[in-house]
């Protein structure tokens, strides 16, 4: 299996809901990931969830299972198969106090 790839971070600056987006289409180091890690703060009082969207479309929040998928405090959210252009973190109401920052990993797609 292939090493993780370190695809950077998405930021929820403070007094916003949104972070930035992580276009899969356009980050070089993102084109061939198949599965993503996104390590949440470990200070992380707000609900969040993640959010995809194709391109030029809307923002949905990403389900599994009939579930929306949450990132909780200090722990890695694990995407097991990433089929979307674009993807980024929200909170669930209204915005964050202060920068919240996860980081996230990538695994490539296996040429075995």
């Amino acid at each position: 299996m292939p090493p993780p790839i370190s695809l950077g971070t998405l930021t929820i600056l403070s007094g916003q809901a949104n972070s930035e987006a992580l276009d899969f289409r356009a980050a070089t180091r993102a084109q061939n990931i198949k599965a993503l890690t996104i390590y949440a703060p470990g200070t992380l009082p707000e609900g969040i969830h993640v959010e995809v969207r194709p391109p030029g479309g809307a923002w949905r929040r990403l389900q599994s299972g009939g579930a929306d998928v949450a990132v909780t405090v200090g722990d890695a959210t694990v995407l097991d198969t990433v089929t979307y252009s674009e993807l980024r973190v929200s909170t669930d109401t209204g915005t964050v106090a202060a920068d919240r920052v996860f980081d996230l990993e990538g695994r490539e797609e296996s040429r075995w």
